[in-house]
């Protein structure tokens, strides 16, 4: 007498380390390939996706990208014995926007592939890792206010121009600098910067300068993180 047993699935090398870049599209996607085995030719196999661990290098992830990564990989399956897997990630770059260089979260999922034995040893495993990698965001100029100063009785200011303005940077940890070239050949100025507290993503700056002479002058702000 010659007793059976079930055997579990196998699964062979494939692609199962995944990235994407920040910025890179509107959706963020990779993908990859399971190949699987079944050497009881009656079994038929399914499989299923599960998120089992997030990490990142940098602030906590945020809540809403948390959500989004539990089902952000999709599976389809080919054959039912022997075959193939395909992961799908996808995930919205708008959720990721505050990631900057260097910065990066990883997300691990668990391929589950099954039998129909009932068997204790039905299931194999295979884990599937992604990261999503930060980029910079260059910080965007949002106000600019200007006051123009007056004019002296022999055609000389005698008031300094009072410049102001607000940025926005999609990336909470950069700090910034703000510059003024004020068009009348004089060295560009650096001027006071203040940054909204206990986030960076918005702030203000303000500056003066005093002409020499009247007259219509381009002035240039620049931003840098």
């Amino acid at each position: 007498l010659i007793s059976g047993s079930n055997d579990r699935p196998t699964v062979a090398d494939g692609d199962v380390d995944g990235s994407v870049t920040e910025d890179d599209a509107d959706i963020l996607v990779d993908s990859g390939t399971i190949t699987f085995a079944e050497i009881d030719e009656t079994d038929l196999l399914s499989s299923s996706v599960t998120l089992t661990g997030t990490t990142t290098n940098v602030v906590a992830i945020p809540a809403d990208l948390q959500l989004a990564l539990g089902s952000a990989v999709s599976i389809n399956q080919t054959g039912v014995n022997d075959g193939t897997i395909v992961w799908d990630f996808a995930i919205d770059n708008a959720l990721v926007e505050y990631l900057t260089d260097s910065e990066t979260v990883t997300a691990v999922y668990s391929v589950e592939i099954k039998d129909d034995s009932g068997a204790a040893n039905a299931t194999q495993t295979q884990q599937v890792t992604v990261v999503i990698e930060g980029t910079n965001t260059a910080p965007v100029l949002t106000i600019i206010d200007a006051s123009i100063g007056s004019l002296a009785s022999k055609g000389t200011v005698d008031s300094p121009v009072m410049l102001s303005g607000e940025f926005f940077d999609e990336n909470p940890d950069d700090t910034h600098s703000v510059t003024v070239d004020w068009g009348d050949g004089s060295p560009a100025e650096s001027v006071s910067v203040t940054q909204d507290v206990p986030t960076t993503q918005q702030g203000s700056f303000t500056g003066s300068h005093l002409y020499a002479t009247a007259g219509i002058y381009n002035v240039t702000v620049s931003i840098d993180d």
